[in-house]
């Protein structure tokens, strides 16, 4: 029983840490974006939330979303972090590495 419990608490707090580790690289992205357009162009317009399915749980992850002072659409800077994430779990999948550590925590 104590092992049970102990196993469930572990899967919370890898999620969690799965969550915050997401949360960096999204700011991170986001900040590399508005960097690399001209300056006071580009403002933080809040966030949406994305479910994804990993082997802790759902995980409810926001993605920053961006918008430009000049009327063009807004982007969210972390879907190519989360595009490239995906991509490399595919490949290590198909070369039966399984998707380990090496494949990111998405």
């Amino acid at each position: 029983m104590v092992e049970a419990q102990v196993a469930t608490a572990g899967q919370r707090l890898l999620g969690r840490l799965c969550k915050l580790q997401w949360e960096e690289m999204d700011a991170q992205a986001a900040a590399r974006y508005a960097a690399a357009q001209a300056p006071g162009s580009v403002e933080r317009d809040g966030a949406e939330t994305l479910a994804v399915a990993s082997r802790f749980g759902t995980l409810y992850l926001r993605r920053q979303v961006c918008a430009h002072t000049d009327g063009r659409p807004h982007v969210m800077p972390g879907n190519d972090v989360a595009e490239l994430r995906r991509r490399r779990r595919a490949v290590c999948v198909a070369a039966g590495a399984g998707g380990g550590d090496h494949a990111g925590a998405l």
